[in-house]
């Protein structure tokens, strides 16, 4: 699995998490995109 101290794009963890609140487990997530699932997935300001 990835590593948790990685740096990732923004808009990765913009679809992490866009997918997070569409209803699929953390663990489902981080297992589709490769990454670890201690991952922080911190709240992202919505655009407005």
């Amino acid at each position: 699995m990835g590593n948790p101290s990685a740096r990732y794009p923004q808009e990765f963890m913009i679809e992490a998490v866009r997918m997070v609140r569409g209803g699929q487990s953390m663990a489902a997530v981080a297992k589709i995109l490769g990454i670890s699932c201690t991952i922080e997935l911190r709240p992202i300001p919505r655009a407005s």
